[in-house]
């Protein structure tokens, strides 16, 4: 019994690292005005010289764009991954919480939040699996 007991516990804490990837995979999407989207640059070049025909970078925004008398967003926010990965991240409980409700650093009603997901990650472009054929990589971090 103790065997079996010790099996389920292991089981249970290799399992909760990829529990909690996916539920950061998924954001709460109740935030008012919650959007996704993708934004296509062609014939993306890189700081390297080297150049690939499309780059999609997918994004989230929460908040209004307000736009001044000239047609310029004036409260855009943008949040960036301190490491590779994607918009989903910001919206944790235990983040968003603190930083988007009403009264707090990023209160969504007076900002216009883009979270985009890093290049190579999420929905952004990726490389793809050298079984589907040769294709340009995504240079490491060189982006211009």
């Amino acid at each position: 019994m103790a065997v079996r007991a010790l099996i389920v516990a292991v089981v249970i804490a290799a399992a909760l690292p990829a529990l909690s990837q996916e539920a950061a995979d998924k954001p709460n999407t109740k935030w008012p005005a919650y959007q996704e989207g993708d934004y296509v640059v062609n014939n993306y070049k890189f700081a390297s010289g080297e150049s690939l025909p499309e780059v999609k970078l997918h994004y989230r925004t929460i908040g209004t764009a307000k736009k001044n008398e000239t047609g310029e967003v004036v409260n855009a926010v943008l949040l960036l991954q301190g490491n590779t990965g994607t918009g989903a991240n910001w919206f944790r409980p235990t983040l968003a919480d603190e930083l988007f409700k009403p009264g707090q650093p990023l209160d969504e009603g007076q900002y216009y939040i883009i979270m985009p997901d890093a290049l190579g990650h999420g929905g952004s472009s990726k490389t793809v699996r050298r079984s589907q054929g040769p294709v340009p990589a995504l240079p490491p971090s060189r982006h211009g």
